[in-house]
């Protein structure tokens, strides 16, 4: 693969190292806890909209094991050529 692209994700782990980036993680988990409790859901549409926050949500909170899986095959690519 491509030495931009194993640099792009590089970048991105030490963003993921940063205090700002924990402090994210804290607001998100927060706020998954928040939106996890189904019992005030009125209608379907309600449902579906707490679980595209929570798609959402999960997507940002899961990026760092993303970011290390995607290098980590990148790497291997760029071994093998």
């Amino acid at each position: 693969m491509n030495e931009a692209d194993i640099k792009h994700y590089e970048q991105i782990q030490e963003m993921l190292m940063t205090d700002g980036w924990k402090n994210i993680e804290k607001e998100i988990s927060d706020l998954v806890e928040a939106i996890g409790s189904i019992e005030a859901v009125k209608n379907s549409d309600e449902l579906f909209y707490k679980k595209g926050q929570l798609n959402i949500a999960n997507l940002i909170l899961n990026l760092p094991h993303t970011v290390d899986s995607t290098l980590d095959v990148l790497k291997e690519e760029s071994q093998d050529d």
